[in-house]
């Protein structure tokens, strides 16, 4: 899925969770299981609430940082901010 319909999906009033649906499981390679759409919202929302340390516990127990999910899922996308304005973690 590009970038661009990605921004169509978003854009069409589908729900962030479906949106993030599309994308873990069409954007990435293998794709990502749904149990971490979950996951992907909590990050999403640690990271616009500038919490990007917060630890989130992932499903096989590990514990990861918001920023570490954001970056490691490619949320960039749904942050308040934008991409553009993203840095990375």
């Amino acid at each position: 899925m590009s970038k661009e319909m990605l921004e169509e999906i978003v854009d069409t009033n589908v729900s962030i969770r479906t949106s993030l649906e599309y994308h873990l499981q069409y954007n990435h390679f293998p794709p990502v299981d749904l149990v971490f759409v979950d996951i992907a919202l909590e990050a999403i929302a640690c990271v616009n609430g500038d919490n990007c340390d917060t630890m989130i516990t992932m499903p096989n127990g590990i514990k990861k940082s918001a920023g570490d999910i954001v970056d490691e899922l490619h949320l960039e996308f749904y942050l308040e901010e934008g991409e553009d304005n993203y840095a990375g973690f």
